[in-house]
């Protein structure tokens, strides 16, 4: 564990060593992976695997921030070079590997999740290194072939870590969210149709996270990630009632899957009603003034009125 993180270390400071330790990199994080399937593999199995997520996590983040080009060109005299596809490949495969791995497929649940926090914070960083690093450079046609499927499985782990008792694993989920929300604006087709074809998942994920224990050090991140996803919708609609309907609807379906007892009499018609408007307001900023950095809210005082909604309905309980 100690070597993996020493040697994720060295990949950021030194990004030509990604190049010839690549795919050691990439096996040795699989098959980490596989010793710590279901049924977990012991706290050994689960901390290395973790350690060794960190480690892709930082070869996925040196490798897109070359965009895939100048870091393998700068190398070519050394004779250390690969293709930028071939790699680009190498990596996206990996990262396939691990999204349909037994272990990440039972990250899904928030009970597992919970139970191996820190291998749930380590797929996360994975996977917000694949929204903000890889899939940008990705050529249009493995973008096309991968994303959808690898962005849907990121986002059932995130919306999964996001229910989490466990404080770390909640913020990992919901800045996974942020990282695909903030994809889906900025990226293909293909990449906005996953993030919006589970759009509901990530609202029951930031659902969960406000009736988890001790939500209120996560209400500002949550109001933000929902003022995110409401403005993606309506660059997608064009029309914020129609992007703020959309999310509501979410946000019903979320609370109609929550058990009756974790609501209380009333509260789920007059939480929709007073964030709906709240929602709409945020969506008509994006439009007009698109601010992807804040979240789409110019100023941010939308954000602000719906982050005190959500206080409100957390201190109601």
């Amino acid at each position: 564990m100690a070597a993996a993180r020493a040697t994720a270390a060295a990949l950021r400071a030194d990004s030509a060593a990604v190049v010839p330790a690549l795919d050691d990199v990439l096996r040795s994080c699989l098959d980490a992976l596989e010793r710590a399937s279901p049924p977990l593999g012991g706290k050994d199995a689960t901390a290395a695997a973790a350690a060794l997520m960190r480690l892709l996590s930082a070869a996925v983040e040196v490798c897109g921030g070359w965009n895939w080009s100048g870091g393998w060109e700068c190398m070519a005299a050394s004779g250390d070079a690969a293709e930028p596809e071939a790699a680009q490949a190498r990596v996206v495969s990996a990262l396939r590997r691990m999204g349909s791995s037994a272990i990440a497929r039972s990250l899904e649940s928030p009970a597992v999740a919970d139970e191996v926090p820190d291998l749930s914070m380590a797929v996360c960083a994975v996977d917000v290194s694949f929204a903000r690093f890889c899939v940008p450079a990705l050529p249009q046609r493995l973008a096309a072939e991968a994303a959808p499927e690898m962005i849907g499985g990121a986002l059932r782990r995130a919306a999964a870590c996001c229910a989490c008792n466990h404080k770390g694993a909640a913020l990992a989920g919901l800045t996974s969210c942020s990282a695909f929300i903030k994809l889906g604006d900025s990226s293909s087709e293909a990449a906005r149709g996953a993030v919006l074809s589970h759009g509901m998942v990530v609202a029951w994920g930031l659902l969960g996270t406000l009736l988890g224990p001790s939500p209120l050090s996560r209400v500002h991140k949550v109001a933000s990630v929902l003022g995110e996803l409401v403005s993606l919708v309506a660059a997608a609609v064009g029309s914020p009632d129609s992007a703020a309907s959309t999310v509501r609807s979410w946000l019903s379906d979320a609370m109609d899957s929550v058990p009756r007892c974790r609501l209380l009499p009333g509260e789920r018609s007059a939480a929709l009603e007073e964030w709906g408007p709240l929602l709409a307001a945020i969506a008509l900023v994006s439009l007009r003034r698109p601010c992807p950095d804040t979240g789409a809210d110019g100023d941010g005082r939308n954000v602000q009125r719906l982050k005190r909604a959500l206080r409100a309905f957390v201190e109601r309980r």
